[in-house]
């Protein structure tokens, strides 16, 4: 009898353990339910706040020719490196890095279908809205994608061509 009620008390302290330790383990971690879409979209209201939909959106407009010449300047730059880069691996006879290759014939790719993409994006994404919101919201989205483009070319820009 008394083994019986040892083996019952392991097994249910077991259980209780497993339980808490299993109920600690998928806690959100702090931040972790934060929307970074929503919340790029909120900081924006603090850049262009609302005052009327012509002067938002041509603050929205000025925000995103911004971006624009940021992701401009930051594209060409990455490519007149890369092609650097790759002519002085070719003068040495050595081959070209595949990320260095893959740059120079992708980023021009993207670069003419960027615009087109994230337009496409926003428009799946802003479906649901209807009225005078829609052209507010289309131009967040594309301010918002925009930014997650100029934030991959500033780390191709630092890990890939900062070894030269």
């Amino acid at each position: 009898m008394k083994n019986k009620i040892l083996y019952i008390f392991m097994a249910v302290s077991l259980f209780v353990i497993s339980f808490f330790l299993g109920w600690y383990l998928h806690q959100p971690i702090a931040g972790e339910n934060i929307d970074e879409y929503e919340n790029y979209i909120l900081s924006l209201d603090k850049i262009c706040p609302f005052m009327s939909t012509a002067v938002t959106g041509e603050c929205l407009d000025g925000e995103i020719d911004k971006q624009k010449e940021l992701y401009d300047s930051l594209s060409k730059e990455i490519l007149a490196t890369a092609k650097t880069m790759s002519e002085k691996q070719k003068a040495k006879n050595e081959p070209v890095p595949l990320e260095i290759s893959g740059i120079l014939s992708e980023l021009p790719e993207y670069n003419k279908i960027k615009d087109t993409y994230i337009g496409q994006l926003c428009g799946i994404k802003n479906i649901l809205i209807t009225g005078t919101a829609i052209v507010e919201e289309s131009r967040k989205c594309f301010m918002y994608y925009n930014s997650k483009d100029i934030q991959i070319l500033e780390s191709i820009k630092t890990s890939v061509l900062s070894k030269d």
